[in-house]
């Protein structure tokens, strides 16, 4: 959500649509977890992000995101 701020016009918001995430490996309680987002894909509105989620230098899990921007009323006035 914070890596398609910049693309918002005032009266826009982002909503997820997919995700798709795999678990690489586990993670001990109390280690540090390191996030990257990449945006790969932009189409109309859609934007699509790849994340890989790492403890020290090893990969732990992947990630692909879509987010659509919309329009916040008319979007909070179907969910009321």
């Amino acid at each position: 959500m914070t890596l398609l701020a910049s693309e918002l016009n005032e009266n826009d918001t982002s909503v997820g649509m997919e995700i798709n995430v795999k678990h690489l490996a586990p993670t001990a309680v109390n280690k540090v977890v390191s996030v990257e987002a990449k945006q790969t894909d932009k189409s109309g509105k859609v934007f699509t992000y790849e994340i890989e989620a790492y403890v020290d230098e090893e990969l732990i899990g992947k990630a692909t995101h879509k987010r659509a921007i919309v329009d916040r009323e008319k979007f909070m006035s179907k969910i009321k």
